[in-house]
């Protein structure tokens, strides 16, 4: 479903260096930042790169503004980021299409209730659909606050994909 949102230029038989899931022990990067470390995407389109170079080929076209993604690696020169989707591609994207994460996207089949309060059985605001960019204001024992639109409410944290350490 979220790969609608990328155009693929590889062919299929592009294999994925390091697709494996391992955790990494957060460090700090060559920007002087965390690895790894949620951030969202600057513009509406932006292009993922098979290597962290203007001449390298372009792997994919995100086109979500304010998509949330991992940076799990910086170059030497703090220049570009490997990034991970919420599906798990991976590309390098200059740093000047990235800012500061706050948004962050729902990841529970079949969505999940927006409460009035953080409690499982709070009335219900809204219904957030799988694959909803919210906002995030802020997270405290396993809720947190989103808005979206003219809904405001609580979510359980585990059903949101790319929440900065808090």
């Amino acid at each position: 479903m979220y790969k609608a949102c990328l155009t693929l230029f590889l062919t299929s038989a592009f294999i994925l260096t390091g697709s494996l899931a391992i955790a990494q022990e957060p460090r700090i990067g060559h920007s002087g930042l965390q690895v790894p470390r949620f951030v969202n995407l600057k513009n509406d389109e932006t292009w993922g790169r098979l290597r962290p170079s203007f001449e390298g080929e372009i792997r994919y076209t995100f086109q979500r503004k304010h998509l949330p993604v991992k940076v799990i690696a910086e170059t030497r020169d703090d220049v570009w980021r490997q990034i991970e989707d919420p599906e798990g591609a991976r590309a390098w994207v200059h740093r000047s299409q990235l800012v500061s994460a706050d948004m962050v996207m729902v990841r529970q089949e079949g969505g999940v209730s927006l409460q009035k309060k953080p409690q499982t059985k709070a009335q219900a605001r809204a219904q957030l659909a799988d694959g909803l960019i919210v906002k995030a204001d802020s997270c405290s024992q396993n809720w947190c606050q989103v808005r979206t639109g003219r809904f405001r409410g609580w979510v359980p944290e585990q059903a949101l994909w790319g929440l900065a350490d808090h």
